[in-house]
């Protein structure tokens, strides 16, 4: 959970990265805000984690931003305008600022912040930033676990597409080697979840993923 002493605020350039959106579940127990601008269309989201996100959003932990106008840098504009306002209302001292964008531009931003006597930070979309690390002990709840792992198992195959598996064995194989250490015991589970939230169907031993992600 969020330290009261040590404010995080994590801001995201969902242009450029969009498999960001099946994260925000799992950063959101460690940032105390999270905002995601978007210069192009709006996301789309699965209902499950509509339903996990509800709450945040009202509660203003998560906004997500639009630009009224896209263009090729909206996005970044957004970001920078969100860091510099966050900036003047939120202690310099006691928040960190984590940008997550593969344009480099944005470091002019992390480096104003840093003059300002703030920490900050920008991280491309192919690290794995320390929040992207879902604690699964802190969630007693068993069916919103297998939401949360099986939103990550599906955000990291959508990185890596050419690597997903083509058929129903290998693919158990896999989600169970991806769960050993967090989530053992419970490949079936989040495999049937997958199949229902239409990631793919089953023709005999064969998987067809149907939601085109690349």
């Amino acid at each position: 959970m969020c330290n009261v002493e040590n404010v995080s605020v994590l801001l995201i350039d969902l242009d450029n990265c969009p498999n960001q959106i099946e994260q925000l579940a799992q950063n959101l127990e460690k940032y105390a805000r999270i905002i995601v601008c978007y210069g192009s269309q709006p996301p789309k989201i699965s209902l499950n984690l509509a339903l996990l996100l509800a709450n945040p959003i009202y509660h203003k932990r998560l906004e997500f931003v639009g630009m009224q106008k896209s263009g090729k840098n909206a996005a970044d504009f957004g970001l920078c305008f969100y860091a510099g306002r966050l900036s003047a209302q939120m202690s310099v001292e006691q928040t960190e600022y984590l940008i997550v964008s593969n344009d480099a531009d944005l470091d002019h931003a992390v480096n104003l912040l840093i003059q300002q006597g703030c920490k900050a930070k920008r991280i491309g979309n192919k690290h794995t930033s320390e929040s992207a690390i879902l604690d699964l002990t802190i969630i007693d709840d068993l069916p919103q676990k297998i939401t949360l792992i099986a939103t990550e198992y599906r955000s990291k195959k959508s990185a890596h597409f050419k690597s997903r598996p083509a058929k129903k064995a290998t693919l158990l194989n896999d989600i169970r080697a991806f769960c050993r250490n967090k989530f053992p015991n419970h490949e079936q589970e989040i495999f049937d979840f997958l199949e229902q939230q239409a990631y793919f169907k089953v023709e005999g031993e064969k998987i067809i993923y149907l939601t085109g992600e690349k």
